[in-house]
């Protein structure tokens, strides 16, 4: 019975003690809903970073990002435009050349010719507007004693210089009607049978029986050619007309030109051992060729005979002028002969740029910097404009990437790029796809330095923007401002940003709606909105009329008070 009695006080004893811990936790817990409520700063809220809006491009970034890929940039094929001969070889294979190396030039003399030629027409043209140029100036102020003398010697030298133009024009049919008889009876006349006689036939097999026919009668025609100038030799120099008689031989050289253009196709396609054909091919082509620079020669003669002769016409006039006095009419035609000198100058002008493109027409020069590989042509050999020698070039690497078309504005040539291991380079191509569906822009950059990445490597790059889209001076003359991403709340009916209000002691979030522009990476254009109200930089998991804390925010203030 005891036994059972001390049980009981036991069980009791042991409940009060579970009862008392119950309520012990219950008290804790009140207490510290208590301190929570009489505390609420300790209330979480999130922390926000306030800022001007114009001064949000600092936090960004503009730049283009895009994917790229690794090529070498490093051989260059060498051939000339025009064919030849080669008559000058300045490098040999292993050398290394610098970009615009004078690599090798096929024969050139008639290009140098014509170089010099026009440059002295150049010069001749540049003297006549001084000469016009004075004499208008002396016209309106009267002419001196000793200005009619000068005058008097420049007519003299005009006449001489015309004489001397004519002496070498013709000098030059001369040489065109050697050139031609050389060519014709002692060269390509080996081709036919009964060359000279009013029954050519080609002397070799040929299944193209009209391309055979047209070139007998094209010989027969050469043949009244070749008998109208033994006739013009046996004139004496007072009974020629210069002037017309370039213009006709030039005539009969082009059409010389057109049978010796149906002899070489005549040629390919005639059956005859590969050794002869060359033999042949490489005859006519050297025959044509000196055909051409005879029409050159006697084109450049002509030209400059016209040119002494408006020389003449100036000097006669400007003399007889100042001996009459000038009259208002003689003014006006002074200037006209000014203005016509001055033309001049930019026609000969012209053709002495021309006769300088032709002359590089006959030369290699080293597109690119780098080693010869190899050249396939000696000195003597004659070459058409296949490709005939290598250069390999510098460890240079080039990245191809594409962006879309809508950036295309967004970036220029010599713009920074920065490969993803912090290789830099520069964009040196941007090109339009011609494919309208694609809708892309693809650039190439070269790498400032080399890379072991290979040929074909897929790369991240960057590219750094270099308009001045970030550029505070400017931004604050823009109906718009430069933001990040992460400063724009995109909501289902609007876009807004986030400033900061203070109600009842309490930091506010208030929407402002704006409107975007372009995007610029991980920026946008921002429209209506004041450069100088205060947002909020980070805008992700917050929403309208949230309280939040300042970051910073003493210290932002004092900071732009001290601006």
């Amino acid at each position: 019975m005891t036994q059972r009695h001390n049980t009981t006080i036991k069980i009791a004893i042991i409940g009060i003690i579970i009862i008392s811990l119950f309520g012990y936790i219950a008290y804790i817990r009140l207490e510290q809903n208590k301190t929570k409520e009489n505390n609420p700063k300790e209330k979480l809220s999130p922390i926000v970073t306030l800022i001007k809006a114009k001064e949000l491009e600092k936090n960004g970034d503009s730049s283009l990002h895009a994917l790229g890929t690794i090529v070498a940039k490093n051989d260059a094929k060498l051939q000339f435009k025009i064919p030849g001969q080669i008559t000058n070889i300045y490098v040999k294979t292993g050398d290394y050349v610098k970009a615009g190396t004078l690599i090798a030039e096929i024969d050139n003399s008639m290009q140098q010719a014509q170089v010099t030629q026009a440059l002295g027409m150049l010069e001749t043209a540049n003297a006549q507007a001084k000469s016009a140029k004075a004499q208008l100036k002396k016209m309106l102020r009267g002419t001196r004693e000793e200005e009619l003398q000068i005058l008097e010697a420049n007519l003299a030298d005009s006449n001489i210089t015309k004489n001397n133009a004519e002496t070498l024009a013709k000098n030059a049919l001369l040489s065109a009607y050697a050139i031609i008889n050389q060519n014709i009876i002692h060269g390509t006349d080996r081709l036919f049978r009964n060359a000279s006689k009013y029954n050519p036939k080609l002397d070799f097999i040929l299944a193209d029986s009209d391309l055979r026919d047209e070139l007998s009668a094209r010989r027969v025609d050469i043949r009244y050619i070749l008998n109208r100038h033994k006739k013009i030799l046996s004139l004496t120099n007072e009974d020629l007309d210069i002037k017309s008689e370039i213009q006709t031989v030039i005539s009969e050289l082009q059409q010389i030109k057109r049978f010796y253009d149906k002899l070489l196709l005549a040629i390919d396609k005639a059956i005859l051992p590969k050794e002869l054909e060359n033999e042949y091919a490489n005859m006519v082509v050297s025959a044509r060729a000196q055909i051409l620079q005879q029409i050159n020669l006697l084109t450049n003669s002509l030209n400059t005979i016209e040119h002494t002769e408006n020389a003449l016409i100036i000097a006669k006039t400007n003399l007889q002028q100042a001996k009459n006095g000038a009259r208002s009419e003689d003014i006006k035609t002074s200037e006209a002969q000014l203005n016509m000198a001055e033309a001049s100058i930019l026609t000969a002008l012209g053709k002495y740029q021309s006769a300088l493109s032709a002359l590089e027409k006959t030369r290699i020069r080293a597109p690119i910097s780098g080693t010869l590989a190899y050249l396939n042509a000696d000195i003597g050999d004659f070459v058409g404009t296949q490709t005939i020698g290598k250069i390999i070039g510098d460890k240079a690497k080039e990245i191809i990437f594409y962006i879309p078309d809508t950036d295309m504005s967004r970036i220029n040539i010599n713009d920074t790029i920065i490969t993803q291991n912090g290789v830099r380079g520069r964009v040196t191509s941007i090109t339009k796809s011609a494919d309208n569906s694609r809708k892309h822009i693809e650039v190439k950059a070269i790498l400032n330095t080399d890379t072991n990445l290979p040929d074909g490597a897929t790369v991240n790059i960057t590219i750094k923007n270099n308009k001045k889209v970030r550029n505070n001076s400017e931004t604050s003359n823009k109906d718009y401002i430069l933001a990040p991403l992460n400063a724009i709340k995109f909501d289902t009916d609007k876009t807004v940003m986030f400033t900061v209000i203070e109600e009842d002691n309490k930091n506010i979030l208030k929407a402002i709606p704006v409107t975007l522009g372009q995007v610029y990476g991980n920026m946008i254009q921002v429209y209506n909105i004041s450069p100088d109200l205060r947002v909020v930089t980070d805008v992700r998991g917050l929403r309208e009329n949230q309280t939040v804390q300042i970051k910073d925010n003493a210290q932002s203030t004092s900071s732009e008070t001290e601006k």
